[in-house]
């Protein structure tokens, strides 16, 4: 039986080792900048998906959970127009690719305080998302 420290670095080396592919979660769905935040609620509730990853035409721009989505309704003021999801995405912050190392992304993901990154594949279409 292998000690907790060689468990680690076993794992640590694994994780080093594995492109992003190995680890993508498909609980994506995608949206236009101009949709709106009532139509990504309704999608999001009947998906069950819980995360948004928005398309201007081909190119990825930004990004939105259904937590950050729930906290925005829920401070949103009672009869203010529709916000746009233009409006309360994130910019996505850098680029993560199928082929790309985990390790190395998920290190970039800690340095800049995200929980979860969009991953695109050769073609530069969504693949989904990898976790932090």
């Amino acid at each position: 039986m292998l000690r907790s420290s060689e468990q680690d670095y076993g794992r640590k080396f694994r994780s080093n080792s594995q492109s992003v592919r190995e680890a993508i979660v498909v609980d994506v769905t995608v949206f236009s900048p101009i949709s709106t935040i009532q139509e990504a609620v309704y999608i999001l509730s009947k998906t069950g998906c819980n995360y948004i990853v928005v398309f201007d035409g081909s190119e990825p721009v930004g990004m939105l959970s259904r937590l950050q989505l729930d906290r925005y309704t829920e401070e949103r003021l009672e009869g203010a127009p529709p916000a746009l999801l233009r409006d309360v995405m994130l910019p996505i912050p850098f680029r993560a690719r199928v082929y790309d190392r985990l390790g190395t992304v998920r290190a970039a993901m800690m340095k800049r305080g995200l929980s979860w990154l969009p991953v695109l594949d050769e073609r530069c279409k969504l693949a989904g998302v990898v976790l932090s």
